[in-house]
């Protein structure tokens, strides 16, 4: 992954599967799970927005938050209920605290 890739070069790569697999609608589970991993990516990491997100592989804002929380709620254990806001300062906590570490 180089700095110079775009975003969803980025996320495909966070996912590990291409463009192609996360835009099938399949709902065989490592596609779903690679789904979730991309648009955590793109809407946490990247920044962007649900609609936008959404908007690029072809789903609906909705999906793509429900993706975000089940992925949220597997790798950083978070509850589903958790706002995008909350899910953000979750994915943070564990660099700042690397970084009052460091200090």
């Amino acid at each position: 992954m180089t700095i110079l890739s775009t975003p969803i070069t980025r996320a495909c790569e966070f996912a590990g599967v291409p463009l192609e697999t996360i835009m099938t609608p399949c709902k065989r589970k490592p596609w779903v799970r690679a789904r979730w991993a991309f648009w955590y990516h793109l809407v946490i990491v990247e920044g962007w927005s649900l609609p936008r997100a959404a908007r690029r592989v072809k789903y609906d804002h909705t999906t793509v938050l429900y993706g975000l929380r089940r992925y949220a709620a597997e790798a950083l254990g978070t509850d589903m209920k958790f706002t995008l806001a909350e899910i953000r300062s979750a994915a943070q906590a564990p660099l700042l605290k690397l970084m009052e570490t460091a200090a």
